[in-house]
């Protein structure tokens, strides 16, 4: 119980930026780890368009946003980019858990060892039921995600985000 308090008390003080970073590790065999860097870096901070920069590789990455043009249509008000507010330092992306999201589908996974590093800020907290019975993660509490990659449901892959509780 106290473990939890710390990791908590730890994510709520991390939670003050709107940035991602993903870091990959050598082989778990090696005396000593190689450090392969930097594998993908998201800041978020433009001013204003649907695309992000991927800082490592130069890449720009478009921002999923449920406003976006290609959706007009579909909507009842005008097409816009998505939102930005004042961070920290510079801008940071509005990700309201729901319209906006990065999709990375270049991305590959390393075999033996990932750091994920996040800012967040989080305005809500949801109150999520816990996975059922009938998945690997049965009796978990689910997570609002802020990074993943895999399936938590069938055992795959890692999710960083936070509960109910932040």
């Amino acid at each position: 119980m106290k473990l939890k308090r710390i990791l908590a008390c730890a994510l709520a003080f991390a939670s003050c930026f709107s940035t991602v970073s993903l870091a990959a590790c050598g082989d778990k065999n090696e005396s000593k780890k190689k450090d392969l860097g930097l594998a993908l870096s998201y800041s978020f901070d433009e001013d204003s368009g649907n695309t992000t920069k991927e800082t490592v590789g130069g890449n720009t990455q478009k921002i999923e946003y449920i406003f976006n043009a290609e959706n007009q249509e579909s909507l009842l008000k005008p097409s816009s980019d998505p939102l930005r507010k004042a961070g920290v330092q510079g801008n940071s992306l509005y990700m309201d858990g729901f319209s906006t999201c990065l999709k990375n589908d270049e991305f590959i996974m390393p075999s033996e060892a990932i750091t994920v590093s996040a800012w967040v800020a989080p305005r809500v907290f949801e109150n999520l039921p816990y996975y059922d019975g009938g998945t690997m993660a049965a009796g978990h509490p689910r997570l609002t995600s802020v990074v993943n990659k895999g399936e938590i449901s069938l055992g795959e892959g890692f999710l960083l985000g936070y509960g109910r509780l932040g």
